[in-house]
């Protein structure tokens, strides 16, 4: 497995946002109706929605409304303002290896977990 931070962005971190814009980038354009053959499947981690392809919705509400969420919370703000909460990582493998859509589900769980990112709202494709 090769983990690549996406040269998509305008940093050089994988790091943008845009929740919706990339969202439709992973499924090839279209919110509406994702690209079977791009996304043959999807999982929306840590969000309520029903429908992966609406995560983008609840991650966008959820950082625009971190500090009255802290606050509701009772945790303090402290620090500064994340100003490009989206990360895109993608995790590749080799021609000859053909994982199947579990081994993939728990490499990018593992990512997240190796990254303190399990218990953020995250999009899996």
């Amino acid at each position: 497995m090769i983990p690549r931070l996406s040269s998509r962005s305008t940093r050089t971190d994988g790091r943008g946002q845009s929740f919706k814009g990339l969202s439709a980038y992973l499924f090839n354009g279209s919110l509406d109706r994702p690209d079977p053959a791009r996304a043959p499947w999807a999982e929306a981690v840590n969000c309520h929605c029903a429908e992966p392809a609406d995560a983008w919705h609840e991650m966008a509400w959820t950082w625009e409304h971190a500090d009255a969420l802290k606050a509701a919370a009772g945790v303090r703000r402290g620090g500064q303002r994340n100003e490009f909460p989206v990360w895109h990582v993608s995790l590749n493998w080799r021609d000859d290896q053909a994982p199947t859509q579990e081994d993939m589900r728990v490499a990018a769980r593992s990512l997240l977990q190796r990254f303190g990112l399990d218990e953020h709202q995250a999009l899996i494709v």
